[in-house]
């Protein structure tokens, strides 16, 4: 019986993309895949401050490649991820993650193809939004003034991350969600009758 689903599906379907099936599977996939990149960088940095940011790589896609509504509510989803994972003031990294998705999504609302240029050159701009807008929300109205300083040197590693790891994270995004999107002729691992 499992033969004949994945060969109704077609060659390209996993099971479990038959079995879960649809964009809602899709989404989950990129929430996991933001929180375990917002666990990687916790667990990897030795201080709070100085993190790589690849989880704005994840809202990037999510801004170019969803509609408004859903696309605002898994970027506030990964802010509060992000901000939970931080070790920052709560709210700051959730502030300045959803002021860059605003940002980036104004810019550029409809892009299409998959260029490594335009898609490093976004992640630079993102880049250097949040962290312009962490910079100035925290000598606003936050309490640690100190942490600018010591946020300072990560400009520098946040940009390359941008640089390096905005195509790669892009592409995977797009890959596995990919494998969840349902196919006309297949519904749930039946073939539609006319």
């Amino acid at each position: 019986m499992r033969g004949r689903r994945v060969e109704l599906a077609g060659r390209n379907r996993s099971p479990w993309a038959i079995r879960l099936g649809g964009e809602g599977a899709g989404r989950a996939s990129v929430l996991l895949v933001a929180l375990l990149i917002a666990c990687a960088e916790s667990v990897a940095a030795q201080r709070p401050q100085i993190r790589p940011g690849l989880t704005l790589l994840v809202i990037l896609y999510i801004a170019l490649e969803h509609p408004l509504a859903t696309a605002l509510s898994l970027s506030i989803a990964i802010g509060y991820v992000a901000d939970v994972f931080s070790g920052e003031s709560r709210g700051l990294e959730l502030f300045a993650t959803m002021s860059t998705f605003f940002v980036i999504r104004a810019l550029a609302f409809r892009f299409v193809g998959r260029r490594f240029v335009i898609i490093a050159a976004l992640g630079l701009v993102m880049t250097v939004t949040q962290v312009l807008i962490l910079f100035a929300a925290e000598a606003a109205i936050g309490p640690n003034r100190a942490s600018l300083l010591q946020a300072t040197p990560a400009f520098a590693l946040r940009l390359l991350g941008a640089a390096v790891f905005a195509y790669p994270v892009y592409y995977l995004l797009s890959a596995m969600e990919g494998r969840f999107k349902a196919r006309p002729d297949v519904l749930m691992g039946r073939r539609r009758h006319r």
